[in-house]
């Protein structure tokens, strides 16, 4: 059932069955238990970094998942043409972690040539955009309409290890 097996990207199967499983990537099994290092339910406030063009960040109470908040990059509206603009977490210290990801919920929209992507990095100049899973759908990119918020999880393996990520 594909619903509750994840295949790496390299891995071949049937439109509608699996006949043989081998481990592939984030085999949780396979991994040290998952440990929380950092969450942001965002009721505390907006404590994350902004900017790019039209940046715009905030949170809303307009439509959220699991407390009464959300981040959004234009509260209360659609985003503006040309909009570039990110939101950074707060550095976060993976040293003595491993198997790391990021997990959220994600609802929204774009026009037909705009993206939303997750970028990591460990030294805060230089950014790797990462694989993004968002449902049944994965790529680096996403692009389109998610109209009820869906499960969304980016593997951020390569930054094991990282004092400041």
């Amino acid at each position: 059932d594909r619903s509750i097996w994840s295949p790496s990207s390299s891995s071949n199967y049937g439109i509608s069955s699996v006949h043989v499983a081998a481990p592939g990537t984030n085999i949780y099994s396979c991994r040290p238990p998952r440990e929380e290092v950092w969450s942001d339910d965002l009721e505390g406030g907006f404590n994350w970094t902004t900017g790019g063009a039209n940046d715009f960040w905030g949170l809303t109470t307009e439509a959220s998942r699991s407390s009464s908040h959300s981040i959004t990059d234009r509260p209360d509206e659609d985003y503006l043409p040309n909009t570039q603009s990110y939101a950074r977490t707060p550095a976060i210290d993976l040293s003595s972690n491993s198997g790391a990801v990021l997990t959220f919920w994600f609802k929204g929209s774009s026009q037909s040539g705009d993206y939303f992507y997750v970028q990591a990095s460990d030294d805060g100049v230089n950014f790797d955009e990462i694989t993004l899973v968002i449902g049944e759908y994965q790529s680096i990119y996403w692009s389109g309409t998610q109209s009820t918020f869906a499960p969304a999880v980016a593997d951020l393996g390569a930054y094991d290890g990282a004092d400041s990520f």
